[in-house]
Protein backbone atom coordinates (compact mmCIF):
# COMPACT_ATOMS: atom_id res chain seq x y z
CA UNK A 1 0.00 0.00 0.00
CA UNK A 2 0.97 3.60 -0.96
CA UNK A 3 0.99 6.23 1.88
CA UNK A 4 -0.17 9.48 0.99
CA UNK A 5 3.00 12.04 1.32
CA UNK A 6 2.09 15.13 2.53
CA UNK A 7 0.10 15.95 5.51
CA UNK A 8 -1.43 19.11 7.47
CA UNK A 9 -2.67 18.99 11.33
CA UNK A 10 -4.48 21.91 12.00
CA UNK A 11 -5.67 23.37 15.46
CA UNK A 12 -9.19 23.57 16.07
CA UNK A 13 -10.08 26.16 18.87
CA UNK A 14 -8.87 29.71 17.64
CA UNK A 15 -7.79 28.29 14.39
CA UNK A 16 -9.60 27.48 12.20
CA UNK A 17 -12.74 28.15 14.76
CA UNK A 18 -13.32 31.57 16.56
CA UNK A 19 -14.00 29.94 19.84
CA UNK A 20 -13.98 33.40 21.44
CA UNK A 21 -16.65 35.45 19.88
CA UNK A 22 -19.03 31.63 19.92
CA UNK A 23 -18.66 31.47 23.55
CA UNK A 24 -16.86 34.20 25.21
CA UNK A 25 -19.60 36.66 23.63
CA UNK A 26 -22.75 34.81 21.88
CA UNK A 27 -23.17 31.98 24.41
CA UNK A 28 -22.53 34.43 27.46
CA UNK A 29 -24.83 36.79 25.82
CA UNK A 30 -27.61 34.12 26.03
CA UNK A 31 -26.62 32.97 29.38
CA UNK A 32 -26.74 36.73 30.82
CA UNK A 33 -30.51 36.29 30.55
CA UNK A 34 -30.40 33.48 33.49
CA UNK A 35 -29.02 36.08 35.42
CA UNK A 36 -25.58 34.30 35.70
CA UNK A 37 -22.47 37.04 37.03
CA UNK A 38 -18.83 37.08 35.14
CA UNK A 39 -17.10 36.01 38.08
CA UNK A 40 -19.78 32.42 38.42
CA UNK A 41 -19.56 32.21 34.77
CA UNK A 42 -15.83 32.07 34.92
CA UNK A 43 -15.76 29.69 37.77
CA UNK A 44 -17.66 27.86 36.09
CA UNK A 45 -15.82 27.70 33.26
CA UNK A 46 -12.65 26.47 35.23
CA UNK A 47 -14.23 24.16 37.47
CA UNK A 48 -15.86 22.71 34.07
CA UNK A 49 -12.64 22.76 32.30
CA UNK A 50 -10.99 20.87 34.74
CA UNK A 51 -13.32 17.94 34.79
CA UNK A 52 -14.05 17.69 30.90
CA UNK A 53 -15.95 20.50 29.50
CA UNK A 54 -19.23 19.26 28.16
CA UNK A 55 -22.42 20.83 28.30
CA UNK A 56 -23.34 18.78 31.57
CA UNK A 57 -20.87 19.48 33.35
CA UNK A 58 -21.00 23.44 32.53
CA UNK A 59 -24.40 22.93 33.82
CA UNK A 60 -23.68 21.38 36.61
CA UNK A 61 -21.41 23.86 37.70
CA UNK A 62 -23.36 26.88 37.10
CA UNK A 63 -26.14 25.06 39.45
CA UNK A 64 -23.30 24.69 42.11
CA UNK A 65 -22.26 28.33 42.25
CA UNK A 66 -25.82 29.74 42.35
CA UNK A 67 -29.87 29.51 43.41
CA UNK A 68 -30.74 29.07 39.56
CA UNK A 69 -31.96 25.83 38.41
CA UNK A 70 -30.52 25.11 34.87
CA UNK A 71 -31.32 21.56 34.35
CA UNK A 72 -28.56 19.66 31.96
CA UNK A 73 -31.70 18.97 29.24
CA UNK A 74 -32.75 22.80 29.43
CA UNK A 75 -28.68 23.53 28.85
CA UNK A 76 -28.63 21.21 25.70
CA UNK A 77 -32.44 22.94 24.61
CA UNK A 78 -31.11 26.16 25.09
CA UNK A 79 -27.93 25.60 22.71
CA UNK A 80 -30.07 23.58 20.27
CA UNK A 81 -32.55 26.85 19.99
CA UNK A 82 -29.45 29.33 19.57
CA UNK A 83 -26.73 27.02 18.33
CA UNK A 84 -28.20 24.45 15.95
CA UNK A 85 -25.61 25.57 13.19
CA UNK A 86 -22.07 26.91 13.91
CA UNK A 87 -20.44 27.48 10.52
CA UNK A 88 -20.73 31.43 11.20
CA UNK A 89 -17.94 30.62 13.75
CA UNK A 90 -15.19 28.91 10.94
CA UNK A 91 -13.38 31.61 10.00
CA UNK A 92 -13.34 33.03 6.67
CA UNK A 93 -10.25 31.69 5.02
CA UNK A 94 -10.72 28.05 6.68
CA UNK A 95 -12.64 26.49 3.64
CA UNK A 96 -10.44 27.99 0.69
CA UNK A 97 -7.68 26.52 2.66
CA UNK A 98 -8.70 23.28 2.76
CA UNK A 99 -9.67 22.84 -0.63
CA UNK A 100 -6.69 24.14 -1.76
CA UNK A 101 -5.25 21.21 0.08
CA UNK A 102 -6.95 18.70 -1.26
CA UNK A 103 -5.81 20.14 -5.05
CA UNK A 104 -2.45 20.21 -4.26
CA UNK A 105 -2.71 16.53 -2.63
CA UNK A 106 -2.33 16.93 0.94
CA UNK A 107 -4.16 14.88 3.47
CA UNK A 108 -6.15 17.45 6.19
CA UNK A 109 -6.60 16.30 9.58
CA UNK A 110 -8.05 18.45 12.81
CA UNK A 111 -5.92 17.79 16.13
CA UNK A 112 -7.63 19.18 18.86
CA UNK A 113 -7.39 19.34 22.61
CA UNK A 114 -10.21 18.96 25.00
CA UNK A 115 -13.18 17.40 25.81
CA UNK A 116 -13.98 14.49 22.95
CA UNK A 117 -17.40 15.23 23.27
CA UNK A 118 -17.49 18.39 22.84
CA UNK A 119 -14.55 19.49 20.66
CA UNK A 120 -16.74 16.69 18.45
CA UNK A 121 -19.92 18.70 19.40
CA UNK A 122 -18.05 21.86 18.07
CA UNK A 123 -16.97 20.67 14.89
CA UNK A 124 -20.29 18.40 13.54
CA UNK A 125 -22.43 21.28 14.45
CA UNK A 126 -19.84 23.47 11.94
CA UNK A 127 -20.43 21.37 9.11
CA UNK A 128 -16.43 20.90 8.52
CA UNK A 129 -16.12 17.43 8.82
CA UNK A 130 -16.60 16.20 5.26
CA UNK A 131 -13.79 18.58 4.33
CA UNK A 132 -11.27 16.79 6.68
CA UNK A 133 -9.81 13.36 6.75
CA UNK A 134 -9.79 12.73 10.64
CA UNK A 135 -10.18 14.53 13.58
CA UNK A 136 -7.80 13.72 16.74
CA UNK A 137 -8.71 14.85 19.85
CA UNK A 138 -6.04 15.01 22.88
CA UNK A 139 -6.81 14.32 25.94
CA UNK A 140 -3.84 16.20 27.52
CA UNK A 141 -2.82 19.61 26.74
CA UNK A 142 0.94 20.03 25.66
CA UNK A 143 1.16 16.49 23.83
CA UNK A 144 0.37 16.75 20.71
CA UNK A 145 3.75 15.78 19.11
CA UNK A 146 3.44 12.75 21.22
CA UNK A 147 0.34 12.32 19.86
CA UNK A 148 1.27 12.89 16.37
CA UNK A 149 4.91 10.74 16.16
CA UNK A 150 3.84 7.83 15.19
CA UNK A 151 0.92 8.70 13.23
CA UNK A 152 3.11 10.83 10.99
CA UNK A 153 5.87 8.51 10.31
CA UNK A 154 4.25 7.58 6.87
CA UNK A 155 4.20 10.99 5.50
CA UNK A 156 7.07 12.97 3.90
CA UNK A 157 6.15 16.21 4.78
CA UNK A 158 4.27 17.21 7.31
CA UNK A 159 2.79 20.44 8.25
CA UNK A 160 1.04 21.71 12.08
CA UNK A 161 -0.92 24.67 12.77
CA UNK A 162 -1.53 25.72 16.35
CA UNK A 163 -1.87 29.29 17.84
CA UNK A 164 -0.55 27.25 21.13
CA UNK A 165 3.54 27.64 21.28
CA UNK A 166 3.23 24.63 23.93
CA UNK A 167 1.42 22.59 21.21
CA UNK A 168 4.33 23.35 18.71
CA UNK A 169 6.91 22.98 20.77
CA UNK A 170 5.70 19.53 21.57
CA UNK A 171 5.52 19.13 17.86
CA UNK A 172 9.22 19.97 17.16
CA UNK A 173 10.49 18.10 20.17
CA UNK A 174 9.37 14.67 18.40
CA UNK A 175 8.92 15.57 15.33
CA UNK A 176 11.46 17.72 13.93
CA UNK A 177 11.24 17.59 10.52
CA UNK A 178 7.61 18.84 10.61
CA UNK A 179 6.99 22.68 9.57
CA UNK A 180 5.18 24.26 12.62
CA UNK A 181 3.25 27.65 11.77
CA UNK A 182 2.08 29.93 15.20
CA UNK A 183 -1.15 31.43 14.22
CA UNK A 184 -2.36 34.36 16.15
CA UNK A 185 -6.01 35.10 15.23
CA UNK A 186 -6.00 38.23 17.58
CA UNK A 187 -6.03 41.93 15.68
CA UNK A 188 -3.76 44.19 16.93
CA UNK A 189 -6.18 46.55 18.86
CA UNK A 190 -7.55 43.66 20.90
CA UNK A 191 -4.25 43.06 22.48
CA UNK A 192 -5.06 45.29 25.43
CA UNK A 193 -8.26 45.38 25.85
CA UNK A 194 -10.08 48.85 26.97
CA UNK A 195 -13.62 47.51 27.40
CA UNK A 196 -15.65 44.47 29.02
CA UNK A 197 -16.74 43.58 25.13
CA UNK A 198 -13.40 44.02 23.91
CA UNK A 199 -11.81 41.79 26.29
CA UNK A 200 -14.48 38.66 26.25
CA UNK A 201 -14.04 39.09 22.15
CA UNK A 202 -10.63 37.40 22.04
CA UNK A 203 -10.44 36.22 26.09
CA UNK A 204 -8.80 33.29 25.33
CA UNK A 205 -6.86 33.35 22.40
CA UNK A 206 -5.27 36.83 23.66
CA UNK A 207 -3.82 34.71 26.18
CA UNK A 208 -2.06 32.40 24.07
CA UNK A 209 -0.31 35.59 22.07
CA UNK A 210 1.95 36.40 24.70
CA UNK A 211 3.26 33.32 25.64
CA UNK A 212 6.80 32.16 24.41
CA UNK A 213 8.33 29.53 22.49
CA UNK A 214 11.40 26.99 23.27
CA UNK A 215 11.52 26.41 19.61
CA UNK A 216 11.64 29.14 16.68
CA UNK A 217 7.91 28.64 14.58
CA UNK A 218 6.87 30.27 11.32
CA UNK A 219 4.31 32.78 12.34
CA UNK A 220 0.98 33.46 10.66
CA UNK A 221 -2.11 35.57 11.24
CA UNK A 222 -3.90 33.79 8.36
CA UNK A 223 -4.23 30.49 6.85
CA UNK A 224 -3.76 31.85 3.45
CA UNK A 225 -0.06 32.99 4.68
CA UNK A 226 0.92 29.19 4.55
CA UNK A 227 2.11 27.95 0.99
CA UNK A 228 1.41 24.18 0.81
Amino acid sequence: MQFPGKAVFLDWDHCLFDTDLFFNVDVWNVMQHFGITSAVWEQAMINAVAKGFTLTVFAEEIQAATNLTLPCEGLHRLFDQHFNNLCQYVFPDVIGFLKQAVEKGWERHIITFGSAEWQNYKISRSLIANDVDNVIVSAQAGQKGNLLKETTLRYEHVVVVDNNPAELDSVREHMPHAETYLINRVPDEFLISVSEEMERRFMEARIYVSRRSRYEHQRCRSLAEIDL
